[in-house]
């Protein structure tokens, strides 16, 4: 065997190994494939609810201590799904601090109404983002980010309808009207 030949079949070999073990180039691309979502015990700053493999956080409002404990973990990006008169009540400005940190923000409020389906579309759009960078994903409780979730894996990721609004309780959604709001769209193909 030629030392040319064998150095081949050693590279090759390592590349396998580098990209079934999570390390290749097409991995970003399929992060949601391998990850698993698990519920998870935080501290009070960090109001942590539960993460889908290292990628995405979900939580309730952490505080400006808990934010920046998000922010020692890789944090790239926070999604946003409060209001704009709840975020007017914090005793800190979150966007302002993640701006000044190089954090992207994304505020998009789901209020008391279904959001559209061109508002869901832009939310999915950068929870797929994950693939480029941890993302912390928080409301007021992760009540509307559990709701969220399980439309976006039911509608980007094929989960059956069960195992999607499984996910969403796990991912947090209590509140009954989010749930049937889910059912709704996830059962309805829209």
């Amino acid at each position: 065997m030629s030392f040319v030949f064998r150095i081949s079949c050693v590279a090759l070999a390592a590349f396998s190994l580098l990209t079934m073990a999570g390390c290749g180039d097409d991995n970003a691309a399929a992060w949601h494939e391998r990850a698993v979502l698990t519920a998870a015990v935080s501290d009070q700053d960090a109001r942590l609810v539960a993460q889908f493999g290292e990628r995405v956080y979900f939580a309730g409002q952490p505080t400006e201590a808990g934010l920046r404990g998000y922010l020692e973990k890789g944090v790239q990006t926070v999604i946003n799904l409060r209001t704009q008169d709840e975020m007017d009540r914090l005793d800190f400005d979150e966007a302002q601090i993640l701006a000044s940190s190089g954090v992207r923000y994304v505020h998009a409020p789901i209020g008391g109404t279904e959001p559209s389906e061109a508002e869901l579309e832009k939310l999915f759009a950068e929870l797929e983002k994950a693939a480029e960078g941890p993302i912390l994903f928080h409301c007021a409780s992760s009540n509307r980010c559990g709701y969220a979730w399980s439309l976006y894996r039911a509608k980007k990721h094929g989960l059956a309808l069960e195992a999607a609004i499984d996910e969403g309780k796990t991912a947090g959604m209590r509140a009954p009207k989010l749930e049937q709001w889910a059912r709704n769209a996830i059962g309805s193909g829209h």
